[in-house]
């Protein structure tokens, strides 16, 4: 009697929490999605920036990494931005073709924001 009231208790934890799966994939996509859109924008600001002086995007960075501390540390940072952006596109990319199991399962795995 007591094994069965285990077994009925574990059989309905497991099912609210494979419910949440399809949820859980979703909000993350949602974040993914965001994220990539904002440092979308950043980048789009430093190119439009870069562009006003005639430079590329990497002619920028070295430009602004040789104007000082302040400026080798912001180009740092812009490298670490694009590095970012591009991991977490790469990561969309791979994710939109999945189910929502899939996604959650891969967001467990990869899911650093």
């Amino acid at each position: 009697m007591f094994a069965r009231a285990l077994t009925f208790v574990a059989g309905l934890t497991g099912a609210a929490s494979v419910s949440q799966f399809p949820d859980y994939s979703q909000q993350y996509m949602q974040r993914l999605g965001g994220a990539v859109d904002e440092l979308s924008r950043f980048m789009d600001d430093f190119d439009a920036d870069a562009a006003e002086l005639d430079l590329s995007r990497s002619a920028a960075l070295v430009d602004l990494a040789q104007g000082g501390q302040m400026g080798a540390a912001r180009a740092e940072t812009m490298v670490a931005t694009m590095d970012r952006h591009d991991r977490l596109s790469s990561d969309l990319e791979r994710m939109q073709g999945l189910g929502p199991f899939s996604r959650a399962k891969f967001a467990a795995r990869f899911g650093k924001l």
